[in-house]
């Protein structure tokens, strides 16, 4: 079967560029045959480069990030929503099926379906213990923070994330950041400062019930003191993160579940022609 993978940009790394970068690792290892089509290519479709397609035909299956793609040619499209907010998520008309990350965006798009974020939980797992208080604090944010801690950024044009986030015992993110770093076995801290939003988020995580918003600052949408919320961690945290994501967003569960959607299509019969 062959299956097409989109998204209007991967130029860098970021929260769809990653999650097109994951559920094809995982199709290909189950012997599909993937392609990976882009409007705008960089460091991202250059570790995809042997998948790209640009001119796209024939397939049996799209899976589709952003409303610029869904014009592909492809039997059965599902389109998936990642945001509340960018103006790419928005679900326009043009596939068979509409998939939200989270209940949030369902919500805000009018989703019934909704599939979580794939994480390679195999790659993203826990190496290094981590301390019993944090001294080590690894910020995927827009801005640089002032904290008395030693702070690591990443360098969004390597692909290292697992091994930088082992070196942290906290994180602090949002959205798919927040994700990995639990699947490492570290607490997070759901916080961020974007150019189309003032700074906030929902703090330390030690309620599962904020992932309603996707890890994404999307439940309680304050701002925050950061050194309160640093605070309240507790160690023990990182190994229930671990569990959830294990439970929740495992990519060969998120997978599984495009699959069964793909697979239902093709056994409702084509409504008869008028």
């Amino acid at each position: 079967m062959k299956i097409l993978l989109t998204n209007n940009h991967l130029s860098q790394l970021g929260g769809t560029e990653t999650w097109v970068y994951t559920m094809a690792q995982e199709l290909k290892r189950r012997g599909y045959q993937v392609g990976v089509y882009t409007k705008a290519k960089g460091y991202v479709s250059e570790l995809l480069k042997d998948l790209i397609d640009d001119e796209p035909k024939g397939y049996d299956l799209a899976l589709i990030n952003h409303n610029t793609c869904l014009d592909v040619d492809a039997k059965f499209k599902i389109f998936t929503s990642h945001g509340t907010v960018p103006t790419l998520e928005i679900p326009y008309k043009g596939a068979d099926v509409y998939v939200a990350v989270n209940e949030n965006v369902a919500k805000k798009h009018n989703i019934d379906t909704i599939i979580k974020n794939p994480i390679d939980t195999e790659l993203f797992k826990p190496i290094t213990e981590i301390k019993d208080k944090p001294e080590t604090i690894l910020a995927i944010t827009e801005e640089k923070l002032d904290l008395p801690y030693n702070v690591i950024y990443p360098d969004r044009r390597k692909m290292n994330m697992p091994e930088l986030i082992n070196k942290a015992d906290i994180v602090i993110s949002l959205g798919r950041g927040c994700l990995e770093a639990m699947s490492c076995g570290r607490p997070v801290i759901t916080w961020d400062k974007r150019p189309y939003w003032e700074a906030r988020g929902d703090g330390y995580l030690d309620d599962l019930g904020k992932l309603k918003g996707n890890v994404a600052g999307e439940y309680l949408r304050t701002d925050i003191k950061l050194e309160e919320e640093i605070k309240k961690y507790n160690k023990e945290d990182g190994k229930i993160n671990r569990e959830y994501i294990l439970e929740n967003h495992d990519v060969k569960k998120i997978v599984d579940k495009y699959l069964e959607i793909y697979e239902l299509s093709r056994k409702i019969p084509s409504s008869p022609e008028a």
